[in-house]
């Protein structure tokens, strides 16, 4: 079978400005928003979220389609004090909540567990995540886990622990695993992409992380990471950069090496509004 081109989201954070928009309308017509969702609005999501549609109805937009990232901090699962992690997991079920009578089928989470946590933090990590998994299951969302640069969820090994305990699906960070300690001791993204296979549901592409992300500056700083995720049959990668010329160039990059792989066109799904 044919090897169908990823579809490739931006982040929702550009949309404020109209050149912004423009990617979502450009040759490549098919269009994704990564949304980030305000830890401290939850509770006017819905708006949030009309207002961002709001923004590129000038487009012609058949089908457009939302997925959605609480950012890391300053409420986690992970939290050392019990009821902030407790917080935090009733924010995260009201996220779920605004996102599916939106029509939205995924949330992406984090857990900032530090490497030297221990047995009991990690375990009630893992049951709160279980426990947000479950409820976004009741609700048709599907919460995926990002691997850290940092951390425990950057050790692949530990990683896969969590996510098998939670039933969490992935979504893989590309410039966090080319960052990170593992990939330092020669754990290459690569690898850590094709062991994670089919079970990446979302994907997090640009070159690295410093202080910040950095996009790539040429294609083959990301290419054994990128041939280990056309693989998969992920279909959807967000672009996490946030400066437009660095959002252009990175997609750029990447439809000119999906040409040179000869992958074909997806097919478009139903909208997800």
């Amino acid at each position: 079978m044919k090897r169908m081109r990823p579809r490739l989201a931006i982040c929702s954070t550009l949309l404020d400005r109209d050149e912004a928009v423009e990617l979502l309308c450009g040759p490549y017509d098919d269009p994704g928003v990564e949304f980030r969702i305000d830890a401290h609005r939850v509770g006017d999501l819905p708006d949030q979220i009309e207002d961002l549609c709001s923004r590129v109805e000038r487009c012609d937009i058949s089908d457009l389609e939302i997925r959605y990232h609480f950012p890391l901090g300053p409420f986690e699962l992970s939290h050392i004090e019990d009821d902030q992690a407790s917080r935090a997991l009733t924010l995260m079920k009201s996220s779920v909540g605004h996102i599916a009578e939106t029509g939205g089928s995924y949330l992406t989470v984090h857990l900032a567990l530090p490497e030297d946590a221990s047995h009991d933090r990690f375990a009630r990590a893992c049951d709160l995540l279980g426990e947000l998994v479950h409820y976004g299951a009741t609700r048709g969302v599907r919460v995926c886990l990002e691997n850290l640069r940092w951390g425990i969820t950057s050790e692949p090994e530990h990683f896969l622990e969590i996510v098998d305990a939670s039933g969490a699906g992935i979504t893989f960070d590309v410039g966090h695993a080319i960052s990170s300690d593992a990939a330092a001791e020669g754990f290459s993204a690569a690898r850590f992409a094709a062991e994670l296979g089919d079970r990446i549901e979302n994907v997090h592409v640009y070159g690295r992380e410093e202080a910040v992300h950095l996009a790539p500056h040429s294609i083959e700083e990301i290419r054994p990471a990128v041939d280990a995720l056309l693989a998969t049959q992920c279909s959807w990668w967000t672009i996490e950069l946030f400066g437009l010329s660095e959002v252009t160039s990175t997609r750029d990059m990447l439809l000119a090496y999906f040409d040179t792989v000869h992958l074909g066109l997806r097919r478009h799904p139903q909208a997800i509004l």
